[in-house]
């Protein structure tokens, strides 16, 4: 069965691209402190924690487009 699914994946994304999540960690920066968003159940970055990422990125690019104005 296992097997099954390692096949399935490949399908997907190709072997040499995977990342051993025994060796993946990364973090959300806050008030200058640490926090980890790993899922160490599922052994993958927490998608949420992603989206939050990402809208600090947008909000800060449009604070700074906005100073060109």
């Amino acid at each position: 069965m296992e097997s099954d699914k390692t096949e399935s994946v490949e399908r997907v994304v190709d072997r040499h691209l995977w990342i051993d999540p025994d060796r993946l960690d990364a973090y959300m920066l806050e008030q200058g402190k640490a926090r980890s968003i790993v899922d160490r159940d599922m052994r993958l970055i927490e998608s949420a924690e992603i989206d939050k990422a990402s809208d600090v990125i947008i909000d800060t690019f449009n604070q700074l487009f906005e100073l060109e104005d």
